[in-house]
């Protein structure tokens, strides 16, 4: 018969281990976070047991000290059931070769081709013999795998670290808070867990769908982004190029024949053979000049690379693209241009961060150039909006005020752009604009204050002045599909906000000719997307 554990024996036993299994909970919680997997760990968390907590397991499972193996525990929480493989994986390969030992592996509530799943990543480190493996089955539905671990050659108690997502971890918190408090579990509760947890399938089933919408939708966006070559053309100003004049003839004739072929790209889409030529030209124009020429003409040397580095994102070969512009800002961190052709490919690449950032540098270096160039200005400002439109609901102030500052340059320098670039400015002004507006209406109808509604009221009126522009254009010989597409979203937001059947009608005339007119975007597979959503919900409307 075990001897009894006094609850100042486990005060006492508690006592002297904490601290050292302090320590080996922090150097096991770090070495998980240095794993290929981390990504997948949402939250890890670590706690000692506590002295009433190791005095009633004694009592409850009829174990002396030196039999519990969880004084110490470790939380591995992740968002998703599926990302407990990929964590359970890494963890397996780092424990071996971290040397630790593995004494036990319970899987709990998991079905047989999971729990294969689970053990054969184990049995390809550890010795099968040496460690039990436990299928546990619970009624109240609390999904798990737990580990009791220990590093080699060390003289110090076993740790438990518990795998699970989230939402299981928030499940076993309050099976255990109402379930196990002191004294017997009540039969309703024991019930009700059971007849909840088929609710928790549910849950995580659900979320794992979403996950899996999510992905679908992530690997769409980065299929497009492959595709995504520069908008615009970005012209140098006026003191970088002529000392090419003064060098040589051939300088001046190569420019002049390259540059005619970069003035089509807005007119002619880009293609391998238009890149080719570029190049070749280029490389021309690199071949009559010395070394000593370009050490003696810094702008020379800016112009070459950038239009390199221009030429290699026209190639959609965007990494190639950008390490060029990196090099770039070393020397020529000063010039706008470099900064946001960078923040366009960190962008595209995900890095938004890094991308806000080269567009912030951008725009506060364009206003302090000696000669501005107003195009450039406006183009740079034109695509800043559509960038943080991207972004989502959150930033669709400053997309709006990147696109009236837009609207300003081009108010002041209306000489300098055409017709096809007046439309596209209305249609992207009244584009953020209705954008505005259905996030006003939706958090109108999701929290129905004065302010909400007052907010979504100014919206509309907003973006109902901007259409009477668009309005006017659409009775003209305009080119932009947007047009079509923005007119026709703007008129099914109006019939649902007045119901008049008239605006439901005019939105699908709209939406039935936009494939008469062409598309000007450099993204149009996700411009052909949201043309898709949108006549959807206008061809289904009732």
């Amino acid at each position: 018969m075990k001897s009894k554990v006094s609850f100042e024996d486990a005060c006492l036993h508690l006592k002297s281990i904490a601290g050292p299994t302090k320590m080996q909970l922090l150097a096991l919680e770090d070495n998980c976070l240095n794993n290929n997997a981390v990504s997948k760990i949402y939250l890890t968390k670590y706690r000692i047991k506590k002295q009433e907590s190791v005095y009633l397991k004694t009592k409850r499972k009829n174990k002396s000290l030196d039999e519990i193996n969880d004084y110490g525990g470790l939380r591995l929480l992740c968002l998703f059931e599926d990302d407990i493989f990929d964590v359970h994986n890494d963890f397996v390969r780092m424990l071996h070769a971290k040397h630790y030992e593995l004494k036990c592996c319970s899987a709990y509530n998991w079905n047989v081709k999971s729990i294969d799943k689970l053990r054969g990543e184990i049995d390809r480190y550890f010795d099968k013999n040496k460690y039990v493996f436990e299928k546990i089955k619970k009624t109240s539905g609390y999904k798990s795998v737990h580990y009791v671990v220990k590093q080699s050659g060390l003289d110090a108690e076993w740790i438990e670290v518990q795998l699970r997502t989230l939402v299981q971890d928030v499940w076993g918190e309050l099976e255990h808070s109402i379930s196990y408090k002191k004294g017997g579990i009540h039969p309703h509760i024991k019930k009700s867990f059971s007849l909840l947890s088929k609710e928790l399938i549910n849950i995580e089933s659900l979320l794992s769908y979403l996950k899996e919408v999510n992905q679908k939708e992530i690997a769409g966006e980065e299929y497009y982004n492959k595709l995504v070559t520069p908008k615009y053309v970005f012209k140098y100003e006026s003191q970088i190029l002529p000392p090419c004049f003064e060098i040589n003839v051939n300088l001046k004739v190569c420019y002049k024949q390259y540059w005619e072929i970069i003035e089509s790209f807005e007119t002619t889409s880009i293609s391998h053979n238009w890149i080719n030529q570029a190049r070749a030209k280029l490389t021309e124009f690199n071949r009559n000049l010395t070394i000593d020429q370009l050490d003696e003409n810094p702008e020379l040397e800016y112009w070459i690379k950038m239009e390199n580095a221009f030429l290699l994102f026209c190639d959609l070969k965007h990494e190639d693209s950008l390490k060029e512009y990196e090099k770039l800002l070393t020397k020529f961190g000063n010039r706008y241009c470099v900064h946001f052709r960078a923040g366009e490919l960190y962008f595209i690449l995900g890095h938004i961060e890094k991308a806000l950032s080269s567009f912030d540098k951008a725009e506060d270096l364009i206003v302090v150039t000696e000669e501005i160039d107003h195009v450039n200005h406006y183009r740079i400002k034109t695509r800043l909006a559509y960038y943080y439109w991207s972004l989502g609901e959150e930033y669709i102030d400053i997309s709006i005020t990147e696109i009236k500052e837009a609207e300003e340059i081009f108010s002041k320098n209306k000489q300098l752009f055409d017709e096809a670039q007046y439309e596209q400015l209305v249609n992207n002004i009244c584009w953020y604009k209705l954008e505005k507006y259905i996030i006003a209406v939706k958090k109108a109808e999701s929290e129905e204050t004065e302010e909400n509604i007052r907010n979504a009221d100014l919206a509309f009126e907003d973006v109902s002045s901007s259409y009477v522009v668009i309005d006017t254009l659409l009775k003209t010989n305009y080119i932009s599909s947007h047009l079509l597409d923005t007119a026709a979203w703007y008129c099914y937001w109006v019939y649902k906000k007045t119901n008049d059947r008239a605006y439901l009608s005019k939105a699908r005339d709209y939406a039935l000719s936009i494939n008469e007119k062409v598309k000007l975007t450099s993204y149009p597979f996700k411009s052909m997307k949201t043309h898709m959503n949108h006549i959807q919900a206008i061809m289904s409307a009732k």
